[in-house]
């Protein structure tokens, strides 16, 4: 049986519904993003940057790369791609901030065709 507080409690959330969602989107970005502040590079990182900055000659360099690695990991290259682009403009944070972007947007969609289905 429900309480009055908690009939109150409930009408509050569902009259902010909306509000609510968009604060909790919010939120989840702040942490994503905080965790990609606070990770440092690791070793794959240190050797992707060694590589763009051997074999890249300018920013055309990065799709050649992506050309070449087109053929030995096929799946991956848009991975790749978007990496390597970030590298290539040498700061963290926009990497940061777009990939904190990015898993908002992935649970967005995740939420999206679970409330389609």
């Amino acid at each position: 049986m429900l309480t009055n507080g908690t009939v109150k409690m409930s009408g509050f959330i569902e009259k902010n519904r909306k509000i609510i969602f968009f604060i909790i989107l919010g939120c989840t970005f702040l942490c994503v993003l905080a965790y990609n502040e606070l990770t440092p590079f690791l070793s794959d990182d240190y050797a992707y940057l060694c590589e763009l900055r051997d074999k890249a000659s300018g920013f055309g360099g990065v799709f050649k790369l992506a050309y070449a690695e087109l053929f030995e990991h096929g799946g991956r290259l848009l991975h790749y791609v978007t990496f390597r682009i970030f590298f290539y403009l040498g700061n963290k944070h926009i990497f940061n901030v777009y990939d904190s972007v990015m898993f908002v947007i992935f649970g967005l969609s995740v939420y999206a065709k679970i409330e389609n289905n």
